[in-house]
């Protein structure tokens, strides 16, 4: 049917067919070529399951498996109570980007030919840096679960104090490193049943490091951060884990907490409702989920406090992961965050200045910018409303009228009802327009409110 396409009538000169028979031409052929792509690869992904999965002879199910020919014998069981290991696993990428799905892998390399090779996706720089990661993972903390494994919960736990004691000594976080980690992982199984893959450990090691690890949405990255957050909340200075709202912060600090607190960490979560004595002392605990933005506007309050007293974070920053890094700090970060306190308004003023918008014509009277979210009066809007007010000059600094114009057409053209904001009785509730939330306490600046 596809091949269908390509035919040219009978009696047709190829030079004599009009452009848009070519293109359409152009456009089959690309399209076949996908297809055919699409199906080689769905055979080639087919067939590579089916070598592996043959080459595994999988024992019953909840035994783990470290892969062919890791056993005494065929079928024999390692360790009970275990998820099988993923068959294949893909590491690398911009930043250093990790990706774990087995069709992802396979639809990349099998056709290539030659067994799969970490670090395969970037630049020589970056596969360097990842191959170093694979290989640290392999040979340092893949070799130290089997003794964990057979430790207690008691003696597993005591590992926080032992790790403590070393930095007391003089060691650093990368003297333990290895061993954290690997601590971590067994943790992870014993409170959650989840394991971390050799490519989530990869991942802990960049944050570590101060890098960017790129994981695609369900790779884990929650669970990735977890390791480093755990090495360095040991030294009692504190982490803070930074996302985007209230319910991924709570979800994160009950779930992913279990495993600090079963290693003998404290866990404290900010949010928006809570009073400064309970910021204070959930700021104190060793790891500390919260939002941007709370964060945000606890360091300014704290930076308009006039005793220490009022003050809640109350000891210097040590070290924080950010999750959806691309959103906090660059999406995010294009609307500053102000904090003010409430001044006596002149309410006259503000009333009528919004009779006045609600008159004056956009285009005619004033123009707008929803780039740079301003409205600006126009010559002709300027004349008018200085012949409304009776008055001369609209910026006369003993009696000004701009800004409350101003920020009357603001209110008129910028915020929509239902979008910008909501109506909660006869109270205006900003809406987050990231998250779509309604953000309580939360003011619109300069009158807009």
């Amino acid at each position: 049917r596809e091949l269908s396409l390509f035919r040219i009538p009978q009696g047709t000169c190829i030079c004599c067919r009009s452009s848009r028979q070519r293109r359409a031409e152009t456009r089959s052929k690309k399209m076949f070529s996908r297809r055919m792509a699409r199906a080689t690869t769905v055979l080639a992904v087919l067939a590579a399951m089916q070598t592996q999965c043959a080459a595994f002879q999988a024992p019953a199910t909840g035994w783990r498996l470290r892969g062919p020919g890791s056993c005494a014998k065929a079928g024999s069981c390692v360790a009970p109570a275990r998820a099988a290991l993923p068959v294949a696993k893909r590491l690398g990428g911009a930043g250093v980007q990790l990706q774990m799905g087995l069709f992802d892998t396979l639809k990349e390399k099998v056709g290539m030919g030659g067994e799969l090779k970490p670090g395969s996706i970037g630049d020589s720089e970056n596969r360097e840096i990842v191959d170093a990661y694979i290989s640290r993972v392999e040979e340092k903390m893949n070799p130290l679960e089997d003794a964990l494994e057979k430790m207690s919960d008691e003696d597993l736990t005591a590992k926080t104090a032992m790790f403590r004691a070393r930095l007391a000594k003089g060691e650093t976080e990368d003297d333990i490193l290895d061993e954290a980690f690997a601590v971590v992982r067994e943790a992870a199984w014993r409170v959650l049943k989840m394991r971390h893959y050799d490519v989530q450990l990869v991942g802990g090691l960049c944050l570590q490091q101060g890098k960017l690890a790129e994981m695609a949405t369900g790779e884990g990255k929650t669970l990735v951060a977890s390791l480093p957050s755990y090495l360095n909340a040991l030294s009692g200075k504190g982490v803070h884990i930074v996302t985007v709202n209230d319910y991924l912060a709570q979800r994160d600090a009950e779930n992913i907490g279990q495993i600090h607190r079963f290693l003998g960490l404290t866990v404290g979560l900010i949010q928006a409702d809570q009073t400064p004595d309970q910021r204070r002392k959930n700021y104190l605990c060793d790891l500390t989920y919260v939002t941007n933005s709370e964060l945000g506007f606890d360091y300014l309050r704290d930076n308009l406090a006039m005793t220490e007293q009022e003050m809640v974070l109350t000891r210097p920053f040590n070290f924080c992961i950010v999750d959806e890094a691309d959103s906090i700090m660059i999406d995010e970060a294009r609307t500053p965050l102000i904090i003010s306190e409430k001044t006596a308004a002149p309410v006259t003023k503000y009333a009528n200045s919004a009779k006045i918008a609600s008159v004056l014509e956009e285009n005619v009277h004033y123009a707008v910018d929803e780039r740079s979210q301003a409205v600006t009066l126009t010559e002709r809007g300027f004349a008018d409303v200085e012949r409304i007010l009776n008055i001369k000059d609209l910026f006369n600094p003993r009696d000004p009228w701009s800004p409350y114009i101003t920020n009357a057409l603001k209110a008129k053209a910028l915020f929509k009802k239902e979008v910008q904001y909501v109506l909660k009785g006869s109270e205006v509730m900003i809406v987050d327009e990231f998250t779509g939330r309604v953000l309580e306490g939360r003011r619109g600046g300069n009158g807009v409110h």
